[in-house]
């Protein structure tokens, strides 16, 4: 099999391997680019590095602080690189078959299409001007083709077509929906499955330092600082929690309609002068086992605590370490 990687890829895991110093460098880098089958290995052994706050501690009193912040900087810089790869090697599998047919290339341009919104915002209108050489297809006909069908069938909306025939669109909600669900030819649930087989989203840790609750989680973010001063700070960051959930593509709906609803009652319980602590208690507990925004809950745990100084002993014990 061919692996069909777009330079654009390779730069950006050169660039990763480049910044890695001392263990790797620019020569590494080059080498590594050169043996595209060697990227793979590098991203998932990169992006399963774990740690727990009792070790990070440890290594911080053994003045080893800074190596594993290093370590974790780049797991987490790896992990939606790998996700990439994956996507890119069931890609380069399914062309190699000869199974490339335009209905799934259809499905894979809308996974990509789906990320880059994600990405860049649904406000921001996204163009096709790469997607030739990000798929390797061997003309820019071939693109216009299959962006001609996702907006005849109303999974993008155009908003206008260049000259040169490039596409100026955004991803609409029809085709939201459609990736969600897995698209229609069910290669895009393979490869979600795929994904997260192989990758878990349970590499957190958290420090709280002067009040302020520091965050790192498995996302393309790598660091997050987040600081409740306020309810309306408080109110926002749950609406935040929300919109993560209802656009994780590998949640089953009904899980995420559950955790939706412990957020909304717990937005309403916090609404009343006098909120019941063991009920807060248990929306909490319950939002924890969601763990793509589980890493929230310390920053809200601690402005409760500030706040409500009696619901300590509800909470204290709810977030504990690994």
């Amino acid at each position: 099999m061919e692996l069909l990687l777009p330079q654009t890829f390779v730069d950006k895991v050169v660039r990763l391997i480049s910044n890695q110093l001392p263990h790797y460098g620019r020569t590494q880098a080059s080498i590594m680019a050169g043996v595209m089958s060697e990227i793979g290995e590098f991203l998932k052994a990169r992006s399963e590095f774990t740690i727990s706050t009792t070790d990070l501690d440890l290594a911080n009193r053994n003045g080893k602080g800074q190596e594993v912040d290093q370590q974790l900087s780049y797991a987490m810089a790896a992990t939606p690189l790998y996700h990439e790869y994956l996507f890119l090697e069931k890609y380069s599998e399914l062309t190699s078959n000869g199974k490339m047919n335009v209905e799934t290339l259809c499905d894979f341009f809308m996974k990509r299409i789906y990320k880059m919104t994600y990405e860049t915002g649904f406000n921001e209108a996204l163009e096709s001007t790469d997607f030739m050489d990000y798929f390797s297809l061997v003309s820019e006909q071939k693109v216009q083709n299959i962006f001609s069908i996702l907006h005849k069938t109303g999974l993008i909306e155009v908003l206008t077509t260049l000259e040169d025939g490039t596409y100026i669109f955004t991803l609409s909600g029809l085709g939201e929906h459609h990736v969600e669900q897995g698209g229609k030819t069910g290669i895009l649930k393979s490869y979600l499955n795929k994904s997260t087989s192989i990758i878990t989203d349970k590499r957190v840790f958290i420090t709280n330092t002067s009040g302020q609750v520091q965050v790192n989680v498995d996302s393309p973010n790598s660091t997050q600082n987040v600081t409740i001063n306020n309810n309306d700070e408080l109110f926002s960051l749950l609406d935040k929690m929300i919109s993560i959930l209802r656009s994780d593509s590998n949640m089953k709906q009904e899980e995420k309609d559950d955790a939706v609803l412990n957020i909304e009652s717990l937005k309403t319980e916090l609404k009343k002068s006098n909120p019941k602590f063991d009920h807060l208690k248990d929306y909490l507990a319950m939002i924890s086992h969601s763990m793509n925004i589980a890493h929230y809950l310390p920053a809200i745990k601690n402005f409760l605590i500030t706040k409500y100084p009696e619901i300590e002993h509800f909470i204290s014990k709810l977030i504990t370490d690994n």
